[in-house]
């Protein structure tokens, strides 16, 4: 151990870090590691998040404007060409017509029966949305839960350590104690200081996930309905199997 009270008498968190014992520094390493990765999981989710509400609007101005315009071949085109990355509610439109295609390709006829399985399709491109929209959320659970318990590790360590340096030197000077103490009390802070953003991070992309979710499965079935039956009644998908 070595002296960590700075010359005006206060700690010198820098020198803590940089004179303590191997083990602490894996440990100040480990929660600097989590900390940089949860901030980079954050902007990444923020972003597209952003994108995704975007989106979601753009798609329903364009859908608004479809049924105004009676713009439905170019708009059709627009949906069956979307990715789910970009356009998510184009996504789950494009799922339901490109099955609805697929029932029609294959001779059904029970319309009731058709609009049961559209809706499935719909909700089974929904859960692959979801996961994209989740994607890497995973780490920020993982970061909110174990880096208060590196800290802790890292906290009981530089216990031991300092109580091991005492009953070798048989004294209790000042530098000592301060010296352990203060590594076990910075991983504390450290994993602390990990774990709060992850964990309110998540909860909030979790919340905001969930809500655009449901807007997504709630546009998307009042909106297929109409699309397979203009589809139907256009007959586009003849036009495009004759084709």
């Amino acid at each position: 151990m070595y002296p960590i009270l700075a010359a005006s008498g206060g700690l010198n968190i820098v020198e803590v870090v940089m004179n303590s014992t191997p083990i602490a520094k894996i440990v100040f390493f480990t929660l600097v590691i989590c900390s940089v990765a949860s901030v980079g999981v954050i902007i990444e989710r923020a972003i597209v998040l952003a994108k995704a509400l975007k989106s979601f609007k753009y798609t329903l101005n364009r859908i608004k404007t479809v049924f105004k315009d009676q713009s439905w071949v170019e708009s059709r085109e627009e949906i069956l060409s979307s990715q789910r990355e970009v356009a998510p509610l184009f996504s789950l439109l494009r799922a339901g017509m490109a099955y609805w295609d697929e029932l029609v390709g294959f001779g059904e006829s029970r319309l009731a029966v058709m609009e049961n399985l559209v809706v499935e399709a719909v909700e089974r491109e929904l859960k692959l949305v979801k996961a994209h929209l989740r994607s890497n959320l995973p780490i920020l659970a993982n970061i909110s839960s174990v880096a208060p318990f590196i800290g802790l590790f890292g906290t009981v360590i530089g216990i031991i350590q300092t109580f091991d340096t005492i009953s070798k030197k048989g004294n209790m000077g000042q530098d000592i104690i301060a010296s352990g103490i203060a590594d076990a009390l910075i991983a504390t802070a450290m994993g602390l200081f990990a774990a709060i953003p992850a964990v309110i991070a998540y909860n909030f992309f979790t919340e905001k996930i969930n809500l655009l979710i449901t807007m997504l499965e709630e546009a998307a079935l009042e909106n297929i309905y109409f699309m397979v039956q203009r589809d139907l009644q256009e007959g586009t998908w003849d036009d495009d199997k004759n084709e």
